[in-house]
């Protein structure tokens, strides 16, 4: 028997013929047997990873900060909150990433851990958590991964693993990679839907990834623990003419902006009605996602080929052992276009903090050539002395802040810097604050007003320098070594010892105002002056410098008594909460303004405190206050962010959703990436947008939830719900009792007119599912015709009308005459006359080739439902049944035969699968083993060849038929 490890797919003729011409030749739903994947419509994309050893963590937390490593990361999810919340919104699916970027898990690996040593995987199981949390509320979970992400990790990791290696075709990391999924198969693979892989599959001819994945090897690893795993990825079938069939079933479509859907939209391109709808399971980007909260970026330098987000404005920069190395010239910071732009990103900077490494491995023998950060550029191109300001290193121990043709400060440090060194330059105002090391007094601290903003990036001169863990904020911040930044409009207020100590009233940070910020405190009340209801605390969002607490904008204030408030002006409070502290000690207190989300977290808690919402006072003022109480606060600061307001309404993600729910045949429906943080708070403007969808939702959720496409009005491939056929997207429960009809652009009178359904069905009657009300219901042989009665109207958003099946037709498949030809060699499936291991009324089939064809290779396809087939050989009027005995003693494979034609059990039943790169996958019900043309003779015949069944994991032309007449 040969087995190839390869799959291809045709469009049966036959089928084309049959689709009415307003709708697709065929959108058939093809879901693995014994996996629900296909049923899934509505779901969550999750993005959550975290920092290798040492390494802060790619996404944010929901105050804007962020942990280093695995475990710190683990333990700021509050799974419970997480999975009740997701539930609540309406979601039957989640997709979540895990292993990608840094090759890291949150869950604990014993591969990763021997493989690559301790930190890359938490050891916590928060995915196991997630998975069981979520399933516990009737939610399936879908793991996204990477398996060609190496050339993310560090050079001595990529050394480690062989990334680079390709020896015995990449033979190391293959050992690495599948032991890595055999493991997490083994651990989740009952407990999921399926897994996504991200990346090309090394298809392409880019040298990071091409040919370095052992695809069928991969498929086999997986495969073989759980048979019926839903397997996706993004390169497939559009890279290697279809070669990603070598591992996976199915494709994935991901829009990280609209013009990734294609249908030459622009990037910005949010009107859904001009989205095209895809087969595969389409994952859509919105919020912020990869930005998340905090107006920030970062680079590792962990990328031998690429700077990262630095180019090389002049001079000579490269990548060395993941770190940046300058030898003259300048490498400027640029954000790459599109990638936050629409959350508020530039790539220039007037107030903010920077922190980088650095060393000088040589000065070339004279010590007055440096190396530096170069702030508050007018152009990246500018050279690093024409304009913005300097600070340099030199190896003598000198720094030095100058801007051109004049230098502002100069200091010895008694420091060479030719080992790694940190350093944290703050820039807020015309103040600019130079600090090494982990030192809390900076080396430098000068004011000069003449740059007010500009780009920022490295500088070198006559240096082979390297750099570092770049990491820069919008920041302000002031540690109070004076107090000229503040206006005081009451009270008692003054900057002594690093601290800022009030006596009622109010001072305000002078001449600046706010959006969306993160403000940070350390508040000390040192009397309440005998009154525990007396307070201290911070404002923020005032319309006026001088206005008091109560005249405008939020104050966020604490008591010794424990209380903490936010409070509204002209109102009051809007929310209270215990915190159980006196604040008799330096206390730290955030305050994260997101649009209407106000949050407030106490000490070094990743959960808030006390939060509320309110969109009065978007912007405004800040400052610090009291009433009562004497106080002392210290490191202010105030960090700037985006909005992350929601890019579409609810009305659009619903609509988008219903397109979907009636063409994803490939997979889950879409999933829409409004990622939460671990803790459970959302990006401003997600959970609301996401609670008006399920009051969309609620009322039409059966149309939706657990259907499948429609073979009655099938979807074409790129469809658009501004040119939709008649209007309607249609769905159908699985046992094709009921059909819906979704009205997304309803006709201009009551009546809706459709063609006849592609697949006969019938209906015997019409309500709008919304209220039950009965819609009049016409049908005959030109098509249906569906009446609202009156006082009831379209919905602009979805009218759903529900059908009640009386014939389920013919399925996508249904038909007589069919000849089943094998994509191998166009062999034709026969009904023999030969008897079955002797019983007289169970025959054999076999292959016979194309020229031999006769009335014995002649089949109905008879349709049951649930997209199910009996297969009835027309000359025997036998049916074709996979049988329990095995295929030549291997209980791999199974025999096939024809049992005489009836009322049919699960091993006769069938399902007909289509793939997107060509043919058709005849798979038993009861056996989830696919028809397959083996090379054996059959009863001794060379020409003749035997039909068994065979794994899922063989995936070959021998599995793949086409329907032909």
């Amino acid at each position: 028997m040969a087995v190839a490890v390869s799959l291809t797919l045709s469009i049966p003729l036959s089928v084309q013929e049959t689709a009415g011409a307003a709708y697709a030749t065929t959108t058939p739903s093809n879901p693995p047997l014994g996996s629900d994947a296909n049923r899934y419509r509505y779901g969550l994309n999750i993005t959550w990873t975290s920092g290798g050893p040492g390494s802060a963590n790619a996404i944010s937390n929901s105050d804007g900060t962020t942990t280093i490593g695995a475990n710190p990361f683990a333990a700021s999810f509050d799974v419970n909150k997480l999975v009740t919340q997701i539930a609540a919104l309406g979601f039957d699916y989640v997709q979540i990433t895990d292993f990608h970027g840094a090759g890291t898990v949150l869950h604990p690996s014993a591969v990763l851990d021997s493989w690559r040593g301790a930190g890359y995987a938490s050891t916590v199981d928060v995915i196991g958590q997630l998975i069981d949390g979520l399933a516990a509320r009737g939610i399936a979970t879908f793991l996204f991964t990477h398996p060609l992400d190496g050339h993310d990790y560090s050079d001595a990791q990529q050394t480690l693993l062989g990334v680079n290696d390709p020896t015995g075709g990449y033979k190391k990391w293959n050992d690495f990679i599948n032991a890595f999924y055999a493991e997490l198969t083994d651990t989740y693979g009952a407990r999921i839907a399926g897994i996504g892989f991200d990346s090309e599959l090394g298809l392409s001819d880019n040298p990071l990834w091409a040919g370095k994945l052992d695809m069928p090897r991969l498929r086999n690893t997986i495969l073989s623990r759980q048979p019926d795993m839903w397997l996706g990825a993004l390169a497939y079938p559009d890279l290697g003419n279809g070669a990603g069939k070598n591992l996976v079933d199915f494709s994935l479509k991901e829009g990280f902006r609209p013009n990734w859907l294609g249908g030459g939209l622009s990037p910005t391109n949010y009107d859904i009605n001009q989205w095209p709808s895809f087969r595969a399971a389409a994952n859509i980007v919105t919020q912020n996602h990869w930005a998340t909260l905090g107006d920030y970026a970062g680079a590792g330098f962990e990328r031998g080929s690429a700077l990262n987000n630095f180019d090389a404005t002049s001079g000579g920069w490269s990548v060395e052992n993941s770190e940046l190395s300058g030898t003259y010239g300048t490498a400027a910071l640029t954000i790459p276009s599109g990638t936050q732009s629409e959350t508020g990103w530039s790539d220039t900077f007037s107030d903010a903090t920077y922190q980088f490494d650095f060393r000088i491995a040589s000065d070339s023998g004279n010590s007055s050539n440096w190396a530096g950060l170069n702030v508050r550029k007018n152009l990246t191109s500018d050279a690093a002395t024409s304009s913005g300001y300097l600070i340099i290193f030199r190896n003598n121990g000198e720094i030095q802040v100058s801007k051109p043709g004049a230098v502002l400060a100069s200091v010895s440090t008694g420091l060479s810097f030719s080992a790694m060194t940190h350093v944290e330059v703050q820039n807020s105002g015309g103040r600019l604050l130079v600090y090494v090391g982990s030192e809390s007094t900076p080396r430098i601290d000068v004011s000069d007003s003449t740059y007010s903003s500009g780009f920022t990036g490295f500088a070198a001169s006559g240096t082979h320098s390297y750099f570092d863990t770049f990491f820069v904020e919008r920041r302000w911040s002031d540690n109070f070594s004076t107090a000229n930044a503040w206006q005081t409009d009451s009270g008692t207020w003054a900057a002594s010892s690093g601290e800022f100590s009030g006596d009622e009233g109010r001072s305000t940070v002078a001449g600046k105002t706010w959006k969306n910020v993160s403000i940070n405190v350390d508040l000390r009340i040192t009397s309440n002056k005998g009154n525990s209801s007396n307070w201290a605390g911070v404002q923020l969002r005032k319309t006026s410098q001088a206005d008091q607490f109560f005249t405008s904008g939020y104050l966020v204030y604490a008591r010794s008594n424990g209380e903490v408030c936010i409070h509204k002006a002209t109102v009051g409070n809007l929310a209270c909460a215990q915190s159980g502290l006196t604040f008799s000690n330096s206390t730290h207190l955030k305050v994260v303004a997101d649009g209407p989300q106000l949050r407030v977290y106490v000490g070094a808690s990743a959960t808030p405190l006390v939060e509320a919402a309110d969109s009065t006072y978007a912007s405004g003022y800040a400052g610090l206050s009291t009433s009562g109480a004497t106080a002392r606060f210290d490191n202010f600061a105030v960090n700037a962010a985006p909005l992350s307001a929601s890019r579409l309404s609810s009305s659009q993600v619903f609509r988008y959703t219903v397109l979907q729910a009636g063409a994803a045949t490939e997979g889950p429906g879409v999933g829409w990436s409004y990622s939460p943080f671990s803790d459970g708070q959302w990006e401003v403007g997600a959970k609301e947008t996401l609670i008006a969808v399920k009051a969309l939702m609620d009322p039409v959720r059966s149309s939706i939830i657990g259907t499948m496409p429609s073979n009655s009005y099938p979807l074409a491939t790129s469809q658009r719900i501004m040119d939709l056929p008649n209007g309607i997207v249609a769905t159908r429960k699985v046992d094709d009792s009921r059909e819906y009809i979704h009205v997304l652009n309803p006709p201009t009178g009551n009546t809706l007119q459709l063609p006849a359904p592609a697949d006969g069905k019938t209906f015997s009657s019409a309500r709008l599912l919304a209220n039950g009300v009965s819609v009049a219901l016409a049908q005959n042989s030109s098509g249906v015709t569906l009446t609202l009665p009156s006082g009831q109207s379209w919905s602009s958003t979805d009218t759903v009308i529900e059908l009640v099946t009386s014939n389920i037709g013919s399925g996508r498949y249904g038909g007589t005459n069919y000849m089943l030809k094998s994509l191998q060699d166009s062999y034709l499936l026969r009904g023999t006359g030969n008897v079955y291991t002797g019983t007289s009324t169970t025959f054999n089939v076999a292959g016979v080739p194309l020229s031999w064809v006769g009335v014995e290779d002649r089949w109905t396809l008879a349709y049951l439902g649930g997209d199910r087939y009996k297969i009835v050989n027309e000359f025997r009027d036998k049916m074709l049944r996979m049988m329990q005995d095995d295929y030549s003693g291997n209980a791999d494979f199974s025999a096939v035969a024809m049992v005489p034609n009836g009322t049919p059990s699960t091993s006769d039943q069938w399902v007909i699968q289509a793939y997107v790169t060509g043919g058709l996958r005849i798979v038993s019900v009861g056996f989830g083993r696919p028809l397959h043309r083996t090379g054996d003779p059959y009863m001794g015949s060379s020409t003749v060849k035997s039909i068994i069944g065979v794994p899922m994991f063989f995936n070959s032309n021998e599995d793949l038929w086409s329907l032909e007449r």
